[in-house]
Parts: structure tokens; C-alpha cells; sequence
């Protein structure tokens, strides 16, 4: 129009607007983009506050709709689900950059039942066919516990097909903009003392439950047995190895007394080593009263916690930045952080140093890999130069190996109790990390909080005493020659249950989880249909 190229505006204009918003270039659909959105869909049933999600758009989805037309292409939409909420907005028909504008169906007011919940994001392809499910491009999950209240955040992800952390290649991104209300600080904090509530997601048909279980889950079934699987979860746990060189650097630190605080000194700031001193003391007392050890094991896990903390804050990146102690602290006491408030991070705040920062660990990490990468390659040496000396002498049966590695039959008996295991430990070291990182702020500060504590109460138990007493009541009582009246009166008279009798607990017990699961069911829908 006018030499000016427009593009038509998906899904539609603003109805106040309809003549000036039907065709727009492509930067003043970026600024409508920005502007605050008109409509808004409340959800939820949580009473701690408001979680405000805008869907902004998606940029570099690929194309699923290859068919006859050649014109076609992805007809995207977002699904974003929060604990019993879920809500989708409107389809962008033939954009693999669509953007969701102010007067569409794009913003949601979630209300908050837990500080620990994640916002689920899935990015589908629409397809309206009868018999066909919408595709997933990609999903991510957004973890908000770390969001400070009345703080507006634009946040840009990769989305990815699968819930595995490796092997995988990101889809394109998705830009959402995000603000917390909280009414009540010190509920809120409290809230995170009870254990997250099982919630259940309402949709009306099979399609629309595999749109749910494709954002929360993805579309690889992590549960069933493959192979990729057991391979995403070994190659995870070894990721973990990198976690050693920052605990390699804490305790060459502790030890060699290097300053990690910054203290005004003669006129100018230098680093006072509090950790190295600390552990010193700590050592120095525990050693003349070992009987402390319970208190000092506790104040201890409070020490590692606030020294993570801390280290996280001093990250030139303020987007790393987590809640602190102190502001959950003034929460609680006073009913609201006054020493914080809501986050003002300009554009490129402390870029280059933060760039700078990432650039020094991920040559160190590299480093590392090409060290232990020469060392691996020069242990394969020495083992083919020992086995071909035994070979010659005739004292070694020829072994063969791949390149790749040790080969293994993805025999499913085997293997899947493996995955399974696999899948425990890593649930468990994710939780771990989270909670050891502050990713999990609101526990770290009730298992800070609850430590400290602890450590404080066992400092006046007499550990000693405990101890002698417990050891002589245990050999008394289950040492003694009395235990055999226990066996002839007792235990002797206890009758192993049959086959049959064990089928039917089995069975029993199955259709007592069953009729609780309905129960609940029933509860949740009564609740629902109430509010």
C-alpha cells in the first residue's frame, strides 16, 4: 500500500479499530504488541495472589502444514496452563512469527494456590480435522517462584517437543509477559509450608486432554521404556559433574581463606574471608565437643544454603538474581520485605559483564572436557599397547570394543527397572539443585529457617547422656533372654497368609485406591460446579 508493505493482522482488528488495525506494517505490530492488553480471562481457585500471564508471540516455529496448498503454513496457538487452570488463546492462522495483539484472546489471571507452582507453556499447530490431535511444536515450563510482586517481566524461551533436559533441539521461542500480585506477604511465605496440592486440569474432550498432557508432559512419554530415555537420564546425571568445579572453588576458597565479602576498610573495600573464619571456629570448638556435632551438622546445611545464596546475588547477571533470605525473613516478621521492592532491570544491565562471566565458566567447562577427553584417549592407548604385549605371549583372549563404547541389549526386563531408578535419582537430584540453588527460594528459606533452628534447640540436648541411655535400653530389652517368651507366646503363633490370601489383599487394596481416587474425583467436581 503506498510502496509500504502491510501485513494482514491475525486473527483479526480491533473492533474499536478496525479500519486503522486490519492492515499494519511489520513494526507497528511489534509496538501494538506491546501495549497492555484489554481482555482478560480469570482462572484458578488459589487464594495467595495473582499470577498475570500476557502471550505476547512465538518466533521461529517451523512449518507443519505442508500440504496442497503451498501457501500453508503453521496454524499456531498457545495452551498455558497454572495448577487447576487452563486456558488457550487464539489460533494465528499461517504464521511461523505470529503475535498475539491486545484485543485477542492472550491474557490470563491465574490465581495462585502454591509459591512452588510452574507455568506451563505449549506452542501447537492447529489442525481442526476430525480423528486428529492438534500438533505440539514445543512447550517449556517457567518457574515463578523467584518473581518479585508488582514486577512487570518479558521473558523470551526455547521451546522444545520433549521434558528431557538432553538431546533435543529447540523449536523456536515463545515471549510472555508475567507480573505477580501478592496481597499478603507473610501468607504467602507460609503458604510454601504445606506440601503442593494435587490438582486436576477440566477439559471437555480427548483432544483437549492431549493438548493438556502434551504441555505439561510433552509428546515422548518419559514413563515408558526406550532406550533415548535411559541415555537422556544417564547424560543428565553426568552433567552434573560441573557442579565440582564450583565446589572445588568453594573449598579451595574455605581453605585457603580468599575473601568472598566486601567490607569498607581504611577507605577503601576489601574481601573479608567470614566463611574461612567461621569454619575455623566451628572446627576448633567441634573438636574439643564433639557431643555438638548434631547442632553444628544442622547449622551447617543453614551455612551452605546462605553461602549459595549469597554467591548467586553476586552473579553480574541480575536476571540469575533469587529471593533472599533477608526479604522472606521481613515478610514473615513484619508482614512485608521493606529493604526490597519491585525489581527496575534496565535493557543490557551489566551486559558485558554478565556475557564476560558465562564466557570464562564455559571455557573452563570446555577446558575441562578436552582434559578429560586427552585422558580418556591416552588410558585407550595404554590398554590396546597392555593387551597386544598379552596377546603376543599368548596370555589374553582377544577383547573387542567400539569406538562408541560398551555396547548393551536393550533387553526391556532389564533395562527398565533401570530407566526407573534412573528417573528416581534424577527427580531427586533435580529437587536437590533447585532447592541448593534457591531455584526453590521459598523452601531454601523454611529449610534455612528450620536448620538454624534446629541447630540452636540441640545445642542444650544432652547427646551424651541420650545416647548411653538408649544403647542400654536397646541391650536389655531386645538382647535379653526374655525375647524368647516373645517368640513362644508371640511371634511363633503368627500364620504366614496363603497364595490366595495375599491375591486378595492385592485386590483389596486396589479397590481401596480406587474408590479414593473417585471419592476425590467426586469432591473436585462438586467444588468446581460450587464456585
Amino acid at each position: 500500500i503506498d510502496g509500504i508493505e502491510k501485513l494482514k493482522v491475525r486473527p483479526g482488528p480491533d473492533p474499536k479499530r478496525k479500519e486503522m488495525t486490519t492492515w499494519m506494517t511489520e513494526a507497528e505490530i511489534e509496538n501494538e504488541t506491546m501495549l497492555d492488553s484489554t481482555h482478560w480471562f480469570d482462572v484458578g481457585s488459589g487464594t495467595l495472589g495473582r499470577l498475570f500471564v500476557e502471550v505476547l508471540g512465538c518466533d521461529g516455529l517451523p512449518n507443519l502444514d505442508t500440504g496442497v496448498v503451498s501457501k500453508n503454513k503453521t496454524d499456531a496457538f498457545v495452551a498455558a496452563i497454572f495448577e487447576d487452570g487452563i486456558m488457550k488463546t487464539d489460533i494465528i492462522d499461517d504464521c511461523l512469527s505470529p503475535r498475539w495483539l491486545p484485543w485477542s484472546k492472550r491474557a490470563f489471571i491465574y490465581h495462585i494456590m502454591h509459591t512452588s507452582s510452574q507455568l506451563f507453556l505449549g506452542v501447537f499447530d492447529y489442525d481442526g480435522g476430525i480423528g486428529n490431535d492438534h500438533d505440539l511444536i514445543g512447550r517449556v515450563a517457567v518457574d515463578v517462584s523467584n518473581l518479585r510482586k508488582d514486577t512487570t517481566y518479558v521473558m523470551k524461551f526455547d521451546i522444545f517437543p520433549t521434558t528431557a533436559t538432553t538431546q533435543r533441539e529447540a523449536q523456536g521461542n515463545i515471549t510472555v509477559r508475567v507480573r505477580l500480585e501478592v496481597d499478603d506477604d507473610r501468607k504467602f511465605v507460609m503458604g510454601n509450608l504445606a506440601p503442593p496440592p494435587e490438582v486436576y486440569v477440566n477439559v471437555k474432550n480427548g483432544k483437549d486432554f492431549r493438548v493438556a498432557r502434551n504441555t505439561l508432559y510433552g509428546t515422548y512419554d518419559q514413563d515408558a521404556y526406550n532406550m533415548k530415555t535411559i541415555n537422556a537420564y544417564v547424560e543428565e546425571l553426568l552433567a552434573y559433574k560441573n557442579l565440582l568445579h564450583h565446589i572445588g572453588d568453594a573449598i579451595i576458597g574455605l581453605l585457603l581463606w580468599r575473601g568472598t565479602y566486601y567490607s569498607p576498610l581504611l577507605g577503601r573495600e576489601i574481601k573479608l574471608p567470614l566463611h574461612s573464619f567461621f569454619a575455623f571456629i566451628c572446627a576448633v570448638i567441634l573438636v574439643e565437643r564433639p557431643s555438638l556435632m548434631p547442632s553444628f551438622f544442622f547449622g551447617s546445611i543453614s551455612w551452605l544454603l546462605l553461602a549459595v545464596m549469597s554467591w548467586r546475588q553476586r552473579n553480574p547477571d541480575a536476571w540469575l538474581h533469587s529471593k533472599t533470605f533477608r526479604e522472606m525473613m521481613e515478610a514473615l516478621v513484619i508482614g512485608k520485605p521493606v529493604t526490597t521492592g519491585p525489581d527496575d532491570i534496565p535493557p543490557n544491565h551489566n551486559k558485558e559483564e554478565a556475557e564476560a562471566y558465562r564466557a570464562a565458566w564455559a571455557e573452563r567447562l570446555a577446558r575441562a572436557e578436552r582434559l578429560a577427553a586427552k585422558q580418556a584417549e591416552e588410558a585407550a592407548k595404554q590398554e590396546a599397547e597392555h593387551q597386544k604385549e598379552l596377546a603376543e605371549v599368548g596370555e589374553a583372549e582377544e577383547i573387542g570394543t567400539s569406538a562408541g563404547g560398551i555396547s548393551i541389549d536393550p533387553m526391556k526386563r532389564f533395562l527398565f527397572p533401570i530407566q526407573q531408578y534412573l528417573a528416581m535419582v534424577c527427580k531427586l537430584v533435580r529437587i536437590v539443585r533447585n532447592v541448593v540453588y534457591w531455584e526453590e527460594s521459598y523452601f531454601a528459606f523454611w529449610l534455612t529457617m528450620g536448620c538454624f533452628v534446629l541447630a540452636i534447640v540441640f545445642l542444650f540436648v544432652p547427646w551424651i547422656f541420650l545416647m548411653r541411655w538408649t544403647a542400654r535400653i536397646v541391650a536389655w530389652v531386645v538382647f535379653g533372654p526374655w525375647m524368647k517368651a516373645v517368640d513362644v507366646f508371640y511371634y511363633s503363633k503368627i500364620e504366614p497368609l496363603t497364595e490366595e490370601e495375599e491375591m486378595q489383599k492385592i485386590v483389596d487394596n486396589r479397590i481401596k485406591a480406587q474408590e479414593a481416587t473417585s471419592e476425590a474425583v467426586k469432591e473436585l467436581r462438586i467444588q468446581k460446579e460450587n464456585n
